[in-house]
């Protein structure tokens, strides 16, 4: 099998003099440093399996210590192994609950892009329109300008945009800070309460029925800092698991599935989806990084090569349940085809980077199916460096 792995450790430095002809000015250091540990495989189908650990600190105190990350690094190895030979599951539709970071992850690159007040292109050619709403369709990150007032979340839910955050209970939140990139004061922002969106995140462009920016231009426009997701109906982990089982039987389930890795993280996502996109929305390899079956006895079975069939924004109104026990997912927040159409892209702008507090959260219906490739073949012979 075709195995490789990979160590990358980045150091960003980013010095900000800015100064506008009101009068605004601010300084601004922003130090980051980047590590991220990467596994390659294939299955005996051919079915590629990777994983990768992505870890955030503005200073090197802010990473794991040494052996927490070894730990890590093994435990994503063997992991990745098991993945090889592990058994898959043709088409799933039922309760799904998303474990730790899991939920961080599909938070951030599924319903987070929605929360950006960005306006659409205009133009005289509605060819031009017909093709861009194609793919804000395809690549999803649609704006909810147009839900304003609407319920987006199910009532027990509230999310909130909050700079002026530097931790969540000791943990670093690496989008915080005092300023935006427009010389703008930082300051939290309700964004949907109890459900019902109240407000999205803008800049000092104008946007239809968003006449203030919130303080939350970095980089290419409108982002999040630090995204806070809390609720007032909050469960034990060990509760949210046996209602996962509990709608799993009702349904006439014989398991649950529970993802406690995404993978992939929010660039790699985007590039995934624009190559589909210009593939004539071709399938590709896009499978989750950690999936298992769980059964009612409480035994756990590890499963490769599913994907996410749907799991559109609109979604996440349908969320049953969340725990008491969140967790810090920090990822690049890469914005949606939206975007980057309406706002100028600079070569020197920054990939903003964002933290996301979020509860583990169970689904009451996910549709996943298994990866259909094509796969690229395995090799025909072991590598010399590999191991008899």
């Amino acid at each position: 099998m075709a195995s490789t792995s990979s160590v990358e450790l980045e150091y960003r430095a980013h010095y900000t003099r800015y100064v506008n002809s009101e009068g605004s000015t601010f300084t601004r250091s922003t130090p980051l440093f980047k590590i991220q540990i990467s596994a390659h495989t294939q299955a005996t189908d051919g079915l590629p399996i990777e994983d990768a650990i992505e870890l955030y600190g503005h200073t090197v105190a802010d990473l794991p210590a040494k052996d927490a990350l070894i730990a890590r690094t093994r435990a994503m190895a063997d992991r990745v192994l098991k993945l090889r030979t592990a058994p898959t599951v043709e088409l799933y539709n039922g309760p799904v609950l998303f474990e730790g970071a899991a939920a961080g992850e599909v938070f951030a690159q599924q319903f987070a892009p929605g929360l950006m007040a960005v306006r659409t292109p205009i133009s005289d050619d509605p060819r031009f329109e017909a093709f861009f709403n194609q793919m804000m369709g395809q690549l999803g990150g649609a704006s909810m300008i147009d839900r304003m007032g609407g319920r987006v979340l199910p009532e027990f839910l509230s999310v909130s945009d909050d700079p002026t955050k530097a931790d969540f209970k000791g943990t670093p939140l690496m989008g915080a800070g005092k300023v935006d990139d427009d010389a703008v004061k930082a300051r939290p922002s309700l964004l949907v309460d109890h459900g019902i969106l109240k407000s999205l995140l803008s800049t000092r462009v104008p946007v239809r029925s968003i006449p203030h920016s919130s303080g939350s231009r970095r980089g290419w426009g409108p982002a999040p800092s630090n995204l806070v997701v809390t609720s007032g109906q909050a469960k034990t982990e060990s509760d949210l698991r046996a209602d996962l089982l509990r709608r799993a039987k009702d349904r006439g389930l014989p398991y649950g599935i529970v993802v406690r890795r995404v993978g992939g993280g929010a660039a790699a996502s985007f590039v995934k989806m624009a190559s589909r996109m210009a593939q004539g929305g071709q399938s590709g390899v896009d499978s989750m990084a950690e999936v298992y079956k769980v059964f009612p006895d409480g035994h756990e079975e590890l499963v490769r090569g599913l994907e996410i069939s749907e799991l559109p924004a609109s979604a996440f109104k349908d969320i049953v349940a969340v725990s008491d026990t969140p967790t810090v997912f920090t990822d690049e927040f890469v914005p949606r085809i939206g975007a980057l159409f309406s706002l100028s892209l600079s070569a020197s702008s920054n990939v903003p980077i964002v933290s996301c507090v979020v509860p583990s959260l169970l689904f009451d219906e996910v549709s996943l199916a298994k990866s259909e490739g094509p796969f690229p073949n395995p090799p025909v012979s072991l590598s010399p460096l590999a191991q008899k």
